[in-house]
């Protein structure tokens, strides 16, 4: 099996390390990552406050991701990944002792945007850099079910954990997840060249418009689907309990779409990607067209049963897609993954802000409603990649 699958060594290699740590970090971000909003509201904070919270967030990060890649290409991904870590404890202490010490909101929004920014930028770099570029869908596949397993166990014992006793415990144990995180992390050198120097002068533009243009829909489209959806049957539908009531429907819809993910992964590597990622985002339009009617716990079950396994039929494909772009932009491939996280930066903050104005004029829910309609617009969109072609040029000490 080595040749064809270089991970699978009993030794502990890059991707091996990759995967043992985002097991660990998906399973601490699921514990409270899906309820921050949640915990916001259930603090006092007001539906057009959150709303206002994720406006500065995305805001922020546009710049973030600027000190991001500086940071990636001066001590390399793992070493920022390690950075983000720190960062996102920071943002937990923050939002632990928030009721107590008063923090600013939009003061915890800049940690929160800052660490989200050092992750996603290191991780993409680290994992495009190391993937095999025969097998990407394979390996994309191992990392999509690691993630998925700490997310069917995270928000269910998240959930539990903040019902039973309080939303802090879970915070605490979530910052011992993280620390344990870094463990793994480190057992192999960096995949990438340090100390190098970011430029964006002679990097052509034009060609890739139209795969800035689908990443972002796809981004903004994850936003609304994940962060806003969950933010939504807090409010409207289970308003008592929430954290272990969305928990355990995130739990079972997630478990659910595990079934697709290894065989979603083997089509993307023998070039049906097209055919799953047209598929996949047309029923994901229609999905976010049947979020506007849903007022019963067992409707919410349904769209997440429904949600889930339709999301990995297009979300791979794209994602593999998107690793296989940043190869072909030799020399530049921390300047094309932060480029693509700042454009689509700008649209989420776009989001935000058009529930923050419609909720002036009509409740906040019928806001959140609207925003399903424009994230079934979004997931159209994301059809918009075009296909990617590979050189498979190996470029040494260069990104």
């Amino acid at each position: 099996m080595r040749p064809r699958h270089f991970w699978r060594d009993i030794g502990f290699d890059e991707l091996s390390e990759l995967y043992t740590s985002m097991l660990i970090r998906s399973l601490a971000t699921s514990l409270i990552g899906l309820f921050v909003p949640i915990y916001l509201y259930s603090l006092g904070f007001s539906i057009r406050s959150i709303f206002g919270f994720f406006i500065i967030f995305f805001i922020v990060r546009v710049f973030c991701d600027i000190v991001s890649a500086l940071t990636v290409a001066r001590i390399g991904p793992k070493h920022t990944i390690a950075l983000s870590t720190l960062a996102n404890i920071i943002f937990l202490l923050l939002l632990l002792t928030l009721k107590d010490l008063h923090w600013p909101l939009a003061f915890v929004a800049l940690v929160g945007s800052l660490t989200n920014s050092l992750f996603f930028i290191a991780f993409h770099t680290d994992f495009s850099k190391i993937k095999h570029p025969k097998h990407g869908g394979k390996e994309l596949g191992y990392l999509t079910i690691i993630e998925k397993v700490g997310g069917i166990l995270g928000p269910l014992i998240g959930g539990v954990i903040a019902t039973v006793f309080s939303p802090s415990y879970t915070i605490v144990i979530a910052i011992i997840l993280f620390i344990v995180s870094l463990i793994p992390l480190f057992m192999t050198n960096e995949p990438v060249k340090t100390h190098q120097h970011i430029t964006i002068k002679g990097f052509a533009w034009r060609p890739h418009v139209r795969e800035f243009v689908s990443y972002t829909f796809l981004n903004s489209e994850n936003v609304i689907s994940i962060l806003l959806w969950n933010f939504y049957l807090s409010v409207a539908i289970f308003t008592k309990d929430p954290y272990a009531k969305i928990g355990a429907i995130t739990a079972i819809s997630t478990a659910l779409s595990l079934l697709t993910v290894k065989v979603v992964g083997a089509r993307v590597d023998n070039k049906s990607d097209r055919k799953l990622l047209h598929a996949g985002v047309y029923a994901n339009s229609v999905i976010h067209l049947l979020r506007v009617f849903v007022s019963t716990p067992l409707g919410a079950l349904g769209i997440n049963v429904l949600n889930d396994p339709i999301t990995v039929t297009y979300r791979m494909p794209f994602v593999k897609q998107f690793f296989d772009f940043s190869d072909n932009v030799p020399g530049y491939r921390i300047v094309y993954i932060a480029a693509n996280e700042m454009i689509s930066a700008v649209v989420k903050a776009g989001v935000w802000i058009g529930l923050y104005i419609a909720s002036a004029h009509v409740s906040e829910v019928t806001a959140m409603k609207g925003a399903f309609v424009v994230g079934a617009l979004f997931s159209l969109g994301i059809a918009l990649q075009p296909k990617a072609y590979n050189n498979h040029k190996q470029q040494v000490g260069s990104e």
